[in-house]
């Protein structure tokens, strides 16, 4: 099964009642580590920049196990790329023979993973943020559980008391954060970063307001303010601020 194809037109053609693609200039290399893109089937994100004879829009899925190998090749023996955590977001492009192929959201990388591995989306409030954490079968830490979560791991759930209900289980809350908090999150600022990387749009924002920042920077407010704050922590009494002389 393949998620919902697209077949390449001619180049620089539109057929009639189908959405095609055409390229517009010489197809780019590109790194087939993160670039999803086989012999006959390609993510529909690079079309129009990659050949392909067939596209395919990814079905979201989410991983169910505590840590899933992603391969380069779909074989037990395979090369592992990557790993796909409990609760992260995968990208499915196709699904035959017991694996799934498609890439990871967290750094994007490309490979096959086995099918049982995979399952609904969730939209996650939860990230662990210890080395492990219990899934207990009841808010208590005397109970047992049905596995243990790495760090990294996503999950869905509602907080009651010390303890994060979800579908599978509690967690304590203690070993998880939320979701979007970074500074004290390796794994969510990487994510962060990883978003980042792949998406132009924000990139081009983030660069336009350094611009503007930069161009609204002032040196002699900028040093009143510090010589301000450099006083007043030692106590002394604000004085006038001195005019601050420019090279030319």
């Amino acid at each position: 099964m393949a998620a919902s194809r697209v077949r390449m037109g001619r180049p620089g053609t539109v057929g009639a009642g189908r959405d095609r693609f055409g390229l517009t200039g010489t197809s780019q290399a590109f790194d087939p580590r993160i670039v999803a893109i086989r012999p006959d089937l390609a993510d529909i994100a690079v079309a129009g920049t990659y050949f392909a004879p067939h596209y395919a829009a990814p079905m979201m899925r989410s991983g169910t196990l505590p840590a899933a190998a992603l391969r380069a090749s779909p074989s037990l023996g395979a090369e592992q790329t990557s790993e796909l955590l409990f609760g992260e977001g995968f990208a499915l492009l196709d699904l035959t023979g017991g694996w799934a192929w498609g890439y990871c959201l967290a750094d994007h990388y490309v490979g096959y993973l086995a099918a049982e591995a995979l399952g609904a989306p969730i939209a996650p409030t939860h990230r662990v943020q210890m080395v492990e954490a219990m899934l207990h079968s009841a808010p208590d830490a005397a109970s047992g559980g049905p596995g243990v979560l790495p760090r990294g791991a996503l999950v869905m759930g509602e907080a009651e008391g010390e303890w994060l209900a979800t579908a599978h289980g509690y967690l304590p809350l203690a070993a998880l954060t939320e979701v979007g908090t970074t500074e004290s999150d390796p794994a969510a600022l990487a994510a962060a970063v990883a978003r980042l990387h792949g998406d132009a749009g924000m990139r081009d924002e983030l660069a336009r307001a350094g611009r503007e920042g930069v161009r609204a920077f002032d040196w002699a407010a900028s040093a009143a303010t510090l010589s301000a704050l450099v006083r007043e922590a030692a106590g002394a009494a604000p004085a006038e601020a001195a005019p601050v002389e420019r090279v030319a």
